[in-house]
């Protein structure tokens, strides 16, 4: 029997779930609820769960907004996410969320609050190749020169992330600020063997059908037609001091009614 893992993915059986954990806080409220939506379009039978920070909380009524936006549960955490998710008790926090529901076969992913999963083509692949995590690589050299998944959206088996939140416990080898992604990454990676791994890459001149990519904010002609075939676009990146942070919220409304036309009531 051929398995077709679009629609494992699109409407999973009974035995495989797929979760998606959202963490965000008061500053990227818009752009979380674009992100929630543009996630419930995709994966439509996806547990989606926004993990807002309780020592930044969105603002009042936000439980609502992200419940009408398509996610499934609104949770405040507590840990120190020490700014932009770092330090080992983040790690720890983190892979906590992750670990705590899924099943060894379920998929788990991890996605910033300011970026837009249009496919799960990469996923896919993942479990096709027998992969027990996925993500766009990027060149680490603050601490050391280092290919690791960033942290903008990753994907993961049930069973590596609660091995890895296991690990974690006992991890003693952070490196200097220990960000999230970098150190979930060496976790998984001394776990599963970096063979394991499904590294996609960013699209640049030299990539063309690379499926991950950043919004880019300094170009004047950037419109959503030009982003709708990637399967991941991050607008994480730092915008210009002239452009109103409100449009990064808006430019990931603009990409999701390009993606799902008749999303654009939303």
């Amino acid at each position: 029997m051929v398995l077709n893992l679009s629609l494992v993915l699109l409407k999973p059986p009974p035995t495989l779930m797929t979760y998606i954990y959202i963490f965000t806080y008061r500053r990227d409220q818009p752009d979380a609820l674009e992100c929630v939506r543009c996630a419930r379009k995709t994966l439509p039978h996806a547990v989606i769960t926004v993990v807002d920070d309780g020592n930044s909380p969105c603002t009042e009524g936000a439980e609502t907004q992200f419940l009408q936006a398509g996610a499934t549960h609104y949770e405040r955490s507590q840990f120190n996410r020490r700014g932009n998710l770092n330090g080992p008790e983040c790690v720890r926090g983190i892979l906590s969320y992750l670990a705590q529901k899924a099943e060894d076969e379920d998929i788990v992913i991890k996605l910033d609050s300011d970026t837009c999963l249009l496919s799960a083509d990469w996923i896919e692949d993942m479990l096709a190749q027998g992969k027990s995590m996925a993500g766009c690589s990027s060149r680490y050299t603050a601490w050391k020169d280092i290919y690791y998944i960033h942290g903008t959206c990753y994907a993961m088996t049930g069973k590596l992330a609660k091995q890895a939140f296991q690990k974690s416990l006992s991890w003693t080898d952070w490196s200097e600020t220990a960000p999230e992604d970098l150190e979930i990454y060496r976790l998984a990676s001394t776990i599963v063997g970096e063979e394991n791994i499904l590294k996609e890459f960013p699209w640049t001149p030299s990539t063309p059908s690379a499926r991950w990519t950043a919004w880019n904010w300094m170009s004047f002609t950037v419109t959503p037609e030009k982003y709708k075939h990637f399967s991941v676009v991050t607008f994480g990146m730092i915008m210009p001091s002239f452009k109103p942070r409100s449009l990064r919220a808006l430019s990931m409304k603009e990409l999701r009614e390009c993606v799902y036309p008749s999303d654009n009531s939303m």
